[in-house]
């Protein structure tokens, strides 16, 4: 300001008093961004995912998840489980739900959520479509389409049969998982897949279950196990996968938390 007569502004006060409610507007929607981050109302979060939980689970997942987390920003990662496993790792990645770890890896812990269940897809012109149910000793001399044996669903076929002494041709490989489906359609051959990409069957494929399939795979949640205070937003994020399917867990860690926080007077911890 100025000595003169009467006090004055200066030039570069004139312009902090003009720019001053900007500023203060600024201020003030960035404490509100900082609030809402600690709180988890918004944030960023990286999920990895495999299929068929990418097409046919995760969609609807996350749109309940938006519909309570509007400003929450999401970056979805669709890989194999070996990627999967290695960018948890690397820290590139939050979160990802897939297979167990194929080995036993300090760096990523693995959370269960539910078994994939298989069963038989075959074209309604083959023999095997006329059943209702099939065991595998019905596949036993059939062309068999398969994923290649990178893949967790094929090896886990590939131990079933084994296991069982079936006895299959394999004539053709296909890396793309969804894709079974309509190469079945097309009278090629039939394939064990997932039943959540089976169903509902094209016109011309038949679901059909297998009676005796031993092989279910377990399907979970990855995360780096150094990672010892997730951000707000990504702790909300376990937490709603969670709630979907262990809902009983999720409200004993509810109430556990309320009783911590209730003056420190009550501490009560419960296991699964």
């Amino acid at each position: 300001m100025e000595r003169l007569p009467k006090l004055k502004l200066t030039s570069s006060g004139k312009l902090l008093y003009e720019q001053s409610d900007v500023l203060l507007r600024d201020f003030d929607m960035l404490k509100e961004m900082m609030t809402s981050l600690q709180s988890g109302k918004s944030g960023f979060i990286t999920i990895g995912v495999m299929e068929p939980t990418a097409s046919f689970r995760l969609p609807q997942l996350l749109a309940a998840f938006q519909e309570e987390h509007p400003l929450m920003k999401l970056s979805i990662q669709v890989h194999n489980a070996n990627a999967l496993e290695e960018l948890v790792q690397s820290g590139e990645l939050d979160v990802a739900i897939g297979t167990t770890p194929t080995t036993y890896n300090d760096d990523v812990s693995f959370s269960w959520l539910f078994n994939e269940e298989f069963g038989l897809l075959a074209p309604t012109s083959h023999a095997l479509a006329t059943k209702d149910t099939v065991s595998l000793r019905d596949l036993h001399g059939h062309s068999l389409l398969q994923t290649t044996p990178s893949c967790p669903f094929r090896a886990t076929l590939d131990r079933v049969l084994l296991e069982n002494d079936i006895k299959v041709s394999k004539n053709i490989e296909i890396s793309n998982l969804l894709a079974l489906k309509p190469y079945v359609e097309s009278g090629i051959g039939i394939a064990v897949i997932p039943e959540i990409i089976a169903k509902p069957p094209f016109t011309e494929t038949r679901y059909l279950p297998i009676a005796d399939f031993n092989g279910q795979l377990p399907i979970g949640m990855m995360t780096k196990t150094t990672n010892l205070n997730p951000s707000p937003a990504l702790s909300q994020f376990i937490a709603h996968i969670h709630s979907i399917y262990h809902p009983l867990h999720s409200l004993i860690r509810h109430k556990e938390t309320r009783l911590e926080a209730d003056s420190n007077r009550v501490s009560l911890r419960f296991y699964s």
